[in-house]
């Protein structure tokens, strides 16, 4: 087929996914990648198709296609995340969109499905530092603000989820999900205020700051020490993890780098190399594995300290 031809044939593909034909494009999609298996675009949309009629094994295989055709593209990724999410596979969508974010540090949309597989993995102040990272990028990303506001309420803190549904329908007045979530949040965060004390506001104020949420969490003195022990116990991992990725790299990396080299400079390398290799990467993968906890466990950290930090506001 002639380059022409394979492009109309995509475009006509993408016209229908465009439109919510994602049905329609599969077949389309399908055979521009026949023609020309290394097609970045017609990969990119039979993934997408694929990912949207949940055929997730197709639409998992074309991204890795794509990847490979094109690995700095963090979109792909977001992509392949999104998937994830989408097919219930929450684990998978976290890794995928830190490899995302890893390219794009600025991708409010890789946060914002960060934030959304956290939330499912029931990590609620990971998926609340996701959200604002995303705002942070977008400020005006009313589907951020509505997100965030659910698993502030998952968390009890009914009063600023109340805040962020508003700066949801500020952005987008239309925005049905918010509104109602707003109705319910008001209503949920009256009845708590109504069950202090009979007399209303003339209730003592120690009573008052347990019960009512603050302006950034509602945090107990409880959920603080628990939160603290948390830290401590992070802090510990934390330190284990770095001294087993310092003796890693001493103890094992070295020693298979020295190898390698003993190797490449000897005349067994025919021999030795493919073992001596193999025993390279294998450390290598483990070196990768460390370093990816070792971030995790600092991700958790970050989480943990901002929720600390919160500044108690008395919500009478």
């Amino acid at each position: 087929m002639s380059h022409d031809r394979l492009d109309e044939l995509c475009q006509t593909a993408q016209s229908h996914l465009e439109q919510g034909r994602a049905a329609e494009a599969v077949p389309l999609f399908r055979q521009a990648v026949v023609d020309n298996s290394d097609h970045a675009a017609a990969h990119e949309g039979l993934a997408l198709a694929s990912s949207l009629v949940a055929d997730w094994e197709t639409a998992e295989k074309h991204f890795a296609k794509l990847i490979q055709l094109q690995p700095v593209e963090a979109r792909h990724y977001i992509n392949l995340g999104t998937m994830y999410n989408r097919k219930g596979d929450y684990q998978k969508a976290v890794d995928t969109l830190r490899r995302a974010l890893q390219r794009d540090r600025k991708s409010a949309p890789g946060y914002f499905n960060l934030g959304l597989a956290y939330r499912k993995l029931k990590q609620l102040a990971m998926s609340v530092s996701a959200y604002k990272e995303a705002l942070k990028i977008s400020p005006e990303f009313a589907e951020a603000y509505l997100n965030l506001a659910n698993v502030l309420i998952d968390m009890g803190s009914l009063q600023q989820a109340v805040q962020m549904f508003k700066k949801a329908l500020e952005i987008r007045p239309e925005l049905v999900k918010a509104q109602r979530g707003l109705e319910k949040a008001e209503a949920a965060y009256q009845q708590a205020k109504n069950k202090e004390s009979p007399f209303g506001r003339l209730v003592a104020a120690e009573t008052r700051a347990k019960s009512v949420p603050t302006m950034e969490r509602e945090l107990s003195e409880d959920e603080r020490d628990a939160d603290r022990l948390a830290i401590r116990q992070l802090m510990s991992e934390l330190d284990q993890l770095s001294r087993d990725c310092a003796e890693h790299l001493e103890a094992t990396l070295e020693h298979k780098l020295h190898d390698l080299h003993v190797i490449l400079t000897s005349n067994e390398v025919a021999t030795a190399l493919p073992r001596t290799s193999e025993e390279f990467r294998t450390a290598i993968d483990t070196w990768q594995k460390l370093r990816q906890q070792l971030r995790r466990k600092v991700l958790e950290l970050r989480a943990h300290e901002e929720l600390l930090s919160a500044p108690q506001i008395d919500g009478g």
